[in-house]
């Protein structure tokens, strides 16, 4: 089950990834936010942490990618 701060990767292609952080859920959905951050390989949290988001928090079904598996 998903939590407050948990990150996860989503793969733009076989090597490139970006990452969302889940913010909380609600009756509107899951809320979560996207880094204005993209790696080739590991994570760097320091520059993640830098690196701001994308765009204002949305709303995703998260639960249906987390219970897939994807």
């Amino acid at each position: 089950m998903a939590k407050n701060g948990d990150l996860y990767e989503i793969y733009i292609s076989d090597d490139l990834k970006a990452f969302a952080q889940y913010i909380c859920k609600n009756k509107f959905g899951t809320m979560i936010v996207i880094f204005d951050y993209f790696t080739k390989g590991e994570v760097d949290i320091s520059l993640l942490k830098q690196s701001g988001f994308l765009f204002p928090p949305i709303y995703t079904p998260l639960t249906v990618a987390i219970n897939s598996g994807k």
